[in-house]
C-alpha cells in the first residue's frame, strides 16, 4: 500500500515539474526548449529503468 503511495506521488510530482517546465519554456528558443525537452525524456527514461531493474533485481532475490 505504502509503496503505491509513494509511486502515485512520485508521478504526480513528476507530470507536475515537466508540465511547468514545458509552460515556461514556450517562450523560450526553439533550440533551449528542445534540449530541456530531451533532458527530461531522458531523465525520465534513466529513473524508470532504474527502477524496473530494481524491482527486477527483487524479484530474483525473492525467489527460492
Amino acid at each position: 500500500m505504502r509503496r503505491t503511495r509513494s509511486f502515485m506521488w512520485l508521478r504526480r510530482m513528476s507530470l507536475l515539474a515537466s508540465s511547468a517546465t514545458l509552460f515556461q519554456l514556450s517562450g523560450c528558443d526553439p533550440t533551449l526548449r528542445t534540449t530541456v525537452e530531451s533532458g527530461i525524456i531522458n531523465i525520465s527514461t534513466a529513473v524508470l529503468t532504474s527502477f524496473v531493474q530494481a524491482l527486477l533485481q527483487a524479484g530474483q532475490s525473492t525467489t527460492p
